[in-house]
């Protein structure tokens, strides 16, 4: 090791780094230059088990898309804020089921979420408050990979020892999917674990594990192939032994004739028989019937039992329904049933023999609708002398997501009125949900506002509005702890540019699901504290139909005047197939400006379908927009009121193929003085290869004050720049920064992989190799799949880039927002200085 000893001359040195240092992360922002950044709204979710505790409150099992773990509920459906993270202990993967120790510790099962060959069984015990039991397993986890492949807990229990024990799937490589069982002592270490098939050429499932007053222990399920399916079961004794006086050699096989039938759930009896419940398929798979079959204690079909051992029964009006989940009480047998056509909470009552009892509820059966849309019943549990059925129910609040559902009858099968609000109890949690950016831009104070949607699915997804610090931290000062999530009709919803205004207050463009099916041009005002500007259109925001069809708002500007100018597209019912530019302008209160245009509104037909996305002003207050229309780069200028200026380029219109390709604009700028030569329009975008149907490139386009190509720069006025052979490359926004032309965007650095990327450009296109460390290039693989820069603009002597990447490994898989920062290296010497 040498010691370098810095003088006080050479720290003069290295603090007066000539102008010319290149230009790298900057690890003053975020975590060494990059901030990440998951969005928290309402998320997909189900309950799919429950228990309840001494206390009537109801713990539930919540598999869904963002909130997954343990929820807890109190007597009365409301949800217990004391428990875990307001409400939900929060996991890192499926949880199926949940049991109760004596002692009030909640003991959860089920598997890991991620991709096919990583799957795991999981295995959690959280305390009474929902937190981690660091005295199971490691820090309150266990862990249990059978064959290195896709495994899934999805039954647990506790025997009399306080012995948990586990069933569910298992995948052999080999052998395919069995029943697979595991038992763990009080601490989380593994005592047993036994994998079987009932049939060499099945996948099989072990759904539910029970446990016999002698803690033996069956595992109840079924087995499939493309033959058909069978109910079955194993039972184990205690110590692992399989218990070869049950059924044939320790197994049990109930068949319904020569027609499929599927085990859901299991119930043990207090006469030690057995109940297996689900389907079987009639009329060659047209039409399924409820199944339940009862075994002996010994593993025998006990044929007193319904018609030779098995009960059917179709529920009317249905095609495809199925036994979820069991109770029996005081001899009667409650089923919670699922349907395909009517969606909705259905609980069953059957008599001992297996025969629906008619006098529970309406001929045997009780139905809950909760919003007039899709319910799903999938759990029962005994609580305060009647029945709690939990599952999903779709949410009026998230158009195409689930809230996880509950509701209380009474043994007779009327609806208890006295639970959550008329009985009914739903509401979403709010967890980790997807994130996609479509614009960015810098606040007056130094921080960056992020627009774009959230959402578990794609028919999910709500409008969102973000604010960062200038440090790039969360601004946990604007609106919800950083996020605003706005569904502005019940339906779809999403955002796709932004404009800071002064004063703070913020205009978001977007787009708006009528409710109908129908999308609608959106704008919204915001105040600076992320709050809805209620003295802008109704409530803070305004939609427009322009023909009882699709329209969006893909960018918009203020004028002198305060006045707002908005670029979308509309969709005309009266012209199937034609998708036309439009504009329109808002007065500062939100109402259309009718002496814009015609009556408010400006429509450009280039194409059948012309595809808006930007829109500038020029220092004359003549309109620029930019986008597509035909596969090529389209601008069109018109005056500040909306009218054409046929002056420019092709009677108002520039429409220029970029290398007799298919080309697609991502942003569209005005350079003020180009070169000391006036206004340029500069568009960047992306060109695909010729022949290709994947292969793109970066492209750029400067038209002079006339509409023409600008000859001086780059060919022609193009430049196409590949930052590497063959991939999918994309030039998604651009911005002049100290004489560069700086474009964002995404690289590809392997077939799959998109990276984000910044390319730096000399103002007459020529790649600038000295600006970046790297060359004129700078990419960055953040969690290694889906990241591309949607947007930059200038931070002071830096950039900030802002974008989206999904990260496969978190939460299962989720998209988030991601910020940059560069900046000149003689800001980050410190980390780049070595000793001589």
């Amino acid at each position: 090791m040498r010691l370098s000893i810095l003088t006080s001359a050479s720290i003069l040195a290295l603090a007066t780094v000539p102008a010319h240092a290149n230009f790298d992360l900057d690890p003053d922002y975020g975590l060494n230059g990059l901030a990440l950044q998951i969005a928290s709204g309402p998320t997909d979710e189900i309950a799919l088990s429950t228990a309840v505790d001494a206390q009537g409150r109801i713990l539930a099992a919540v598999p869904g898309l963002g909130s997954r773990g343990v929820a807890r509920f109190n007597s009365d459906g409301t949800l217990d804020s004391s428990f875990g993270n307001n409400g939900l202990a929060r996991t890192d993967f499926e949880v199926r089921d949940l049991v109760l120790q004596s002692d009030g510790r909640i003991v959860a099962a089920g598997g890991d979420a991620g991709a096919f060959a990583e799957q795991d069984w999981r295995l959690i015990r959280l305390t009474a408050s929902g937190a981690f039991d660091a005295s199971f397993g490691t820090q309150g986890q266990v862990t249990l990979d059978w064959f290195g492949s896709s495994d899934q807990a999805r039954s647990v229990a506790i025997d009399s020892t306080g012995r948990i024990v586990a069933g569910g799937s298992a995948f052999d490589p080999v052998a395919g999917n069995a029943f697979a069982t595991a038992v763990f002592d009080p601490a989380g270490n593994l005592v047993w674990a036994s994998a079987r098939k009932l049939f060499n050429d099945t996948a099989d499932f072990c759904v539910k594990v029970l446990i016999e007053p002698d803690d033996d222990i069956v595992c109840a399920g079924r087995a499939r192939n493309f033959g058909g399916a069978v109910m079955g079961a194993f039972r184990y004794q205690a110590n692992g032994d399989l218990d070869l006086g049950f059924g044939t050699d320790g197994a049990a096989v109930v068949a319904f004739g020569i027609d499929p039938a599927e085990a859901e759930t299991a119930w043990l009896n207090d006469s030690g028989e057995i109940l297996l419940a689900g389907y079987v398929e009639r009329a060659n798979g047209d039409d399924w019937a409820l199944a339940i079959t009862r075994l002996t204690a010994s593993g025998v079909i006990d044929t007193s039992f319904g018609t030779d051992g098995r009960a059917e029964f179709n529920v009317p009006g249905e095609d495809t329904e199925s036994i979820r989940d069991l109770q029996i009480i005081n001899n009667t047998i409650y089923a919670a049933i699922s349907t395909s056509a009517a969606q909705d909470f259905l609980l069953a009552a059957f008599d001992t023999n297996g025969a629906i009892d008619p006098s529970f509820g309406v001929a045997g059966l009780a139905q809950l609708d909760f919003n007039g849309l899709v319910d799903l019943s999938l759990d029962l549990s005994a609580h305060q002398g009647g029945l709690v059925i939990a599952g999903s129910a779709a949410s009026l609040q998230t158009s195409g997501q689930r809230d996880l559902a509950l509701a209380r009858y009474s043994l007779n099968g009327t609806l208890d009125t006295s639970f959550g609000s008329n009985g009914r109890a739903q509401g979403a949690l709010n967890g980790p949900v997807n994130v996609r950016v479509t614009d960015a831009a810098r606040r007056a104070d130094g921080g960056t506002v992020i627009v774009g949607n959230v959402g578990q699915t794609f028919s999910g997804r709500e409008l969102l509005v973000a604010a960062l610090s200038a440090s790039g931290e969360l601004d946990l000062t604007f609106a919800n702890q950083g996020f605003q999530v706005l569904d502005l009709n019940n339906a779809l919803d999403e955002a796709t540019a932004v404009e800071p205004l002064a004063g703070g207050r913020i205009l978001v463009a977007g787009t708006s699901d009528d409710g109908t099916g129908n999308e609608d041009l959106a704008v919204l005002r915001l105040q600076a504290d992320g709050s809805l500007d209620t003295s802008f259109g109704t409530g803070g925001w305004v939609t427009i139909d322009i023909d009882g069809n699709d329209d969006s708002a893909q960018d918009l500007l203020v004028q002198p005047d305060g006045k707002v100018v908005v670029l979308g597209e509309a969709f005309y019912t009266s012209q199937p197939g034609v998708q036309d530019f439009l504009l329109t302008r808002l007065n500062a209160d939100g109402s259309v400006d009718t002496s814009f245009g015609t009556a408010g509104f400006t429509h450009l037909d280039v194409d059948d379908f012309d595809f808006a996305i930007s829109l500038r002003q020029l220092a004359n207050g003549q309109l620029v927009i930019g986008g597509a229309s035909d596969g090529d780069f389209i601008a069109a200028r018109f005056s500040a009121d909306g009218i054409l200026d046929t002056s420019f380029a092709n009677n108002g219109v520039a429409q220029i193929d970029i290398d007799s390709s298919f080309d697609f604009v991502g942003e569209l700028i005005i350079i003020d003085n180009w070169m000391g030569q006036g206004e340029r329009v500069l568009m960047v975008g992306t060109s695909r290869l010729t022949g290709s149907v994947s292969s793109e490139e970066i492209a750029l386009l400067m038209l002079d004050g006339s509409g023409n190509p600008e000859t001086g720069f780059g060919t022609a006025g193009q430049v196409i720049f590949p930052l590497s052979e063959d991939r999918s490359e994309r030039g998604a926004a651009v911005v002049e920064f100290q004489d560069r032309l700086i474009v964002a965007g995404r690289g590809q650095s392997a077939e799959t992989q998109n990276d984000l990327a910044l390319v730096a450009f000399q103002m007459d296109g020529t790649p600038d190799t000295a600006f970046f460390n790297d060359g004129a290039t700078l990419e960055i693989d953040v969690a290694g799949s889906g990241e591309e820069l949607m947007s930059i603009f200038v931070d002071g002597n830096g950039l900030i880039g802002v974008g989206e990447t999904f990260d496969p490994e978190d939460f299962g898989g989720i998209g988030k927002a991601v910020a940059l920062r560069v900046a000149r290296s003689e800001r980050i010497f410190r980390d780049r200085f070595e000793a001589p």
